[in-house]
């Protein structure tokens, strides 16, 4: 026999009923109709450079889709290019086309610091495990140092970055969606909640914030080495019901519509993926460009100038009410609400620029829209120290022009600087093709300062001449500085003095 209910039970049920009905009516009446956010579909194809979507997971390792699931989404918002980063695949980076969209193939590798992204991974070097990684139960298999670009993943998540001088990468994550989220408070997941049956990419946004505690690791950072910034979709796509069973949810067309890199120095794609995708993976490392976050407008009309001493901010034309902040060295210089800042730029330091939006979903906030890459003013700890430049003649009687961007040993030895890194004495160069040796490969040249043996200033060590890409070069780090004499495997450095 069946228990028949008591009616103080129907009673209950009947108003938790009565209750959801109204909440369903009221939530979708108020997603319906309170939200003043228009969110953009593609990215403009006239906007400044490239744009595309860094750190993205599929089912190879704890995603929800396929990597053409992952272009469909690109497709979807206009993009140029995404990096698809699964979990410790322990392969090389590989570049491919999929329906016109550049997919880079790189990896998030779990290591004892942290998760770390890698790109421009030329061999995987395998040692034994020392350790395993109790979320994926994988071994703890080889160095970051594999990678040529190597960037701090959700550097204040849940597996957080725990070297805070950021010494042993290129760079760091300075927002990433799925870890943003976790720091929400109880009016932003209300908020969520309530969009969520009806506008789930509103729900999303509603989830947006400002990532302070990364901008301020950047800014601290910085100031003693020069670092690339990205924004990370993280997309998953998946959410666990059981070992065998998943929702997908939030998709990875809302996810990638969430954030966009915005690359302003990158060269023009030819459609060879093989040259496109480390030019690409270059511009990365430079880092010059923008993230644009939640979608509220189409980024591609966005200008962020530095030239002659002035920092230029202008914003495209039907953008949402903006408010413009301007930072050097971590501390705001000048604000305002419109579509355009000029900022003296004249003084030496690290500017970035932060954008939000005025937007109403069910109640009115400032919204992160656009954070810019830092730009330096000013002689920078990584940049080409100015006694290194110019014409130099060695011990031997060779003569050296060096710029920012070459070096150059006459007469036919040509080298394309691809990074400086001064604050460790060194620069990477890729050997120009037409050289008469080791054409196309890349190099390392390490330098030291010389004092009391003038007109002699400064000595440099060819560590490496023949490596097969960045990450080899960079690697070949056996010179010993504090022996001038044979320091340079077991050769002098060879000693410069300027005669231009």
């Amino acid at each position: 026999m069946t228990p028949t209910p008591s009616p103080r039970f129907r009673r209950r049920l009947r108003n938790a009923a009565i209750v959801l009905v109204g909440w369903v009516v009221v939530a979708g009446a108020a997603s319906a109709l309170l939200p003043n956010v228009s969110v953009d579909g593609a990215a403009s194809a006239a906007g400044a450079g490239l744009v595309g979507a860094f750190h993205m997971h599929t089912l190879r390792s704890d995603g929800g889709g396929t990597v053409d699931d992952l272009v469909d989404a690109a497709l979807a918002h206009g993009l140029d290019f995404i990096v698809v980063t699964d979990h410790n695949t322990e392969e090389p980076t590989r570049y491919e086309y999929r329906r016109g969209v550049l997919v880079i193939l790189a990896e998030e590798l779990t290591t004892l610091t942290g998760h770390a992204t890698l790109l421009d991974v030329d061999t995987v070097h395998v040692s034994e495990p020392d350790s395993v990684d109790r979320l994926h139960g994988l071994p703890f298999h080889r160095s970051i140092d594999d990678a040529g670009l190597r960037i701090a993943a959700h550097p204040n998540g849940r597996r957080f970055w725990r070297d805070r001088t950021l010494g042993t990468v290129d760079g760091l994550e300075i927002w990433n969606a799925d870890s943003e989220w976790r720091n929400d408070g109880l009016l932003d997941w209300l908020e969520a909640l309530t969009l969520l049956p009806f506008r789930d990419e509103l729900a999303m946004l509603a989830l947006v914030d400002r990532p302070a505690r990364n901008l301020a690791l950047l800014d601290s950072a910085y100031a003693h080495r020069r670092l690339s910034t990205l924004c990370a979709v993280d997309a998953h796509s998946k959410i666990r019901i059981t070992d065998r069973f998943f929702l997908r949810f939030p998709s990875y067309e809302t996810s990638v519509g969430l954030v966009r890199q915005r690359l302003t120095e990158a060269p023009e794609l030819s459609g060879d993926a093989d040259v496109d995708g480390p030019a690409v993976v270059g511009a990365l490392r430079r880092g010059q460009g923008w993230c644009a976050l939640g979608g509220v407008a189409d980024e591609g009309g966005v200008r962020i100038r530095l030239e002659a001493g002035r920092l230029a901010v202008a914003l495209p034309d039907g953008a949402p009410r903006s408010r413009i902040r301007v930072y050097r060295d971590g501390e705001v210089v000048d604000s305002g609400e419109g579509s355009a800042l000029d900022v003296d730029a004249t003084g030496p330091g690290t500017y970035r620029v932060e954008v939000d939006v005025r937007v109403r979903l069910l109640r009115p906030r400032w919204l992160p829209w656009i954070l810019s890459a830092p730009m330096r003013v000013g002689v920078g700890p990584d940049d080409p120290p100015p006694e290194l430049l110019g014409v130099f003649e060695d011990d031997y009687g060779s003569r050296y022009t060096i710029s920012p961007t070459s070096w150059v040993h006459e007469p036919d030895s040509r080298y394309a600087v691809e990074e400086w890194r001064a604050s460790e004495g060194y620069v990477i160069a890729r050997n120009d093709r037409s050289n008469p040796a080791d054409a196309g490969l890349w190099t390392r040249i390490d330098w030291i300062e010389l004092e009391g043996m003038e007109p002699w200033s400064w000595a440099f060590c060819i560590a490496a001449w023949d490596a097969r890409g960045f990450a080899e070069a960079r690697g070949a780090d056996t010179v010993d500085r504090s022996e001038p004499l044979d320091g340079c495997g077991g050769f002098p450095f060879s000693r410069m003095r300027r005669i231009q």
